[in-house]
């Protein structure tokens, strides 16, 4: 009759980002299920915007795709200095912040440290600079089970990726289209690693202007690229290799992608990479 109840529904994702809930009809049925009918009028439901987190896999050390993100890098490996940096003040010194679980253990600053009593880490510019550069090519396609589930595997692999990176001690920037922009994160620490995750829960796939990130091409690095192009759909992996033919492309094992570049990794569904050949 005239009373309102609330029904709580309860629902699980299958692919992860951006999603949208809604409902289309309305039925009401008795207790035991014998009646139903179809509730002809009633409210509107509006649409309502969720985000779905991808997981982040805890994956093995890649020793030999290590080897590869380093010779790529043009920056060399940064070593423990004593050279005087300049904070953002402008005084000579470094800038320091507390530790974060995850982040490089041999950023501390022991001696500071020490001092205060709880653990600082030290930001080096020089360093914060270093690192190789990644992004992701997630083309905007047809929603279908194959492609979701394969941009799945391909977010969640760079995720576990990042996450490697961090526990050896690395840093790493990656690329993420937003709204046809190429989009810059820092990935320093653990915590870098979650705001990316989370980033990439309200993902929408869009077009871009450019296929390689134009911040990477003018750094002269050699990028590599998580893509979610198939045998199906290789178009974008095309354009990337049209645009930088030396590119490092790391594709999924779903996708039965063939060999395009010199540089082609495959993953496979525990996340480990093989160099394809």
């Amino acid at each position: 009759g005239g009373e309102t109840n609330s029904v709580s529904l309860p629902l699980t994702a299958v692919h992860s980002g951006a999603a949208e809930i809604t409902a289309g009809d309305v039925f009401i049925c008795d207790y035991l299920g014998i009646f139903r009918f179809r509730l002809k009028k009633h409210e509107p439901i509006e649409p309502m915007r969720a985000s779905v987190y991808p997981n982040i896999p805890d994956a093995p050390v890649q020793t030999d795709f290590l080897k590869t993100a380093v010779l790529f890098s043009t920056d060399d490996e940064e070593e423990e200095t004593d050279e005087t940096s300049l904070t953002q003040t402008g005084q000579p010194g470094y800038d320091h912040r507390e530790y974060f679980p995850g982040d490089p253990i041999k950023r501390i600053n022991w001696k500071l440290s020490s001092k205060r009593d709880i653990y600082m880490i030290r930001l080096d510019e020089k360093v914060a600079g270093a690192g190789q550069s990644f992004f992701l090519d997630l083309p905007l396609l047809e929603e279908t089970d194959d492609t979701l589930l394969l941009r799945d595997h391909i977010i969640e692999g760079a995720l576990a990726v990042m996450t490697m990176l961090v526990r050896e001690g690395r840093e790493a920037a990656v690329y993420v289209a937003d709204r046809s922009v190429w989009v810059k994160h820092e990935i320093r620490s653990q915590s870098d690693v979650y705001q990316l995750q989370e980033m990439l829960a309200s993902f929408t796939p869009s077009d871009t202007a450019h296929a390689v990130p134009p911040e990477i091409t003018a750094s002269g690095k050699t990028p590599i690229c998580f893509t979610a192009a198939s045998a199906e759909y290789p178009q974008s992996a095309d354009r990337i290799v049209s645009e930088c033919p030396n590119a490092v492309l790391i594709c999924s094992l779903l996708s039965q992608l063939p060999v395009i570049s010199p540089e082609q990794w495959i993953m496979n569904s525990d996340f480990e990479l093989a160099q394809q050949r």
